[in-house]
């Protein structure tokens, strides 16, 4: 059997101080996770091989935002990274491909490689591996996989977002603590538990409950996976805790308190 190649992803560099340098095969660390100059200051440390360096592009940039236009202060970092020799970046946003002409560009699932026609358009702007969407279900990642084979990674854990909204949802009862350490609270509806996260004025809301499909590794080997990916983003995790997490998802394991999204029960 091919040997799986594991990524994992980060918003936080705290998260990543339990983990060796051998962890894993591509670390895919997030622009925002610390102001460019710290950030770089840690790439350079080598804390892991510099080709296993890949640097994931926001989700969402606002010309007109509170904090300034981020469109072009991701340009500007892009820009700084590029000079400083990093090449590997996860673009989630079509309008960030014209700035990595000629770099080392993977799609996020942002960009919805859900079909064939997908991901011929995303080869043609330079992309050279894609992401499978969470949304994504059994028999579309069987296809998808039978046709980008180890071109297509998929991800295996993830708080995913259910949405993000540009005003602070904490303004509505106090007032808006912008910028500074995420802030968190537990919300709940119709049953179901989730956490609001707000943080330089917007708001994110994930469900209590992660996004798993470590039980289905060997299904999805069977489909033809080669590249597997786990991200730690959003929540606050531990670095132990998540060391520990890592491992049972390698492994596999069934983790309790977890959802498989549409994998069993197709699109809803």
């Amino acid at each position: 059997m091919t040997k799986m190649f594991w990524s994992l992803k980060t918003d936080k560099l705290s998260t990543l101080a339990d983990f060796r340098p051998d962890d894993g095969d591509e670390v895919i660390i997030d622009l925002d996770a610390a102001p460019l100059p710290e950030l770089l200051t840690y790439l350079q440390a080598e804390h892991f091989p510099a080709e296993k360096i890949r640097v994931a592009l926001p989700l969402i940039t606002r010309a007109a935002a509170l904090n300034g236009d981020e469109v072009e202060e991701v340009a500007r970092r892009i820009k700084i990274l590029r000079a400083a020799g990093w090449q590997k970046f996860l673009a989630a946003q079509l309008g960030q491909l014209p700035l990595l002409n000629g770099a080392d560009i993977a799609a996020d699932w942002s960009l919805y490689a859900a079909n064939s026609a997908a991901l011929e358009f995303l080869r043609g702007q330079g992309v050279s591996r894609f992401t499978a969407s969470p949304e994504d279900d059994a028999e579309n990642l069987r296809a998808l996989l039978k046709s980008a084979g180890d071109a297509l990674q998929v991800i295996v854990y993830q708080d995913s977002p259910l949405f993000i909204a540009e005003p602070c949802a904490r303004a509505a009862w106090q007032k808006c603590p912008c910028g500074g350490e995420p802030q968190s609270i537990a919300a709940a509806r119709g049953g179901q538990n989730f956490t609001l996260l707000t943080e330089h004025c917007r708001s994110t809301v994930i469900n209590d409950a992660p996004f798993s499909l470590s039980e289905f590794l060997p299904q999805l080997r069977d489909y033809g996976l080669q590249k597997a990916r786990v991200d730690f983003t959003y929540r606050r995790y531990d670095a132990a805790a998540a060391k520990i997490l890592w491992q049972r998802i390698k492994n596999g394991e069934t983790l309790a308190g977890t959802h498989a999204g549409n994998f069993r029960r197709g699109w809803q």
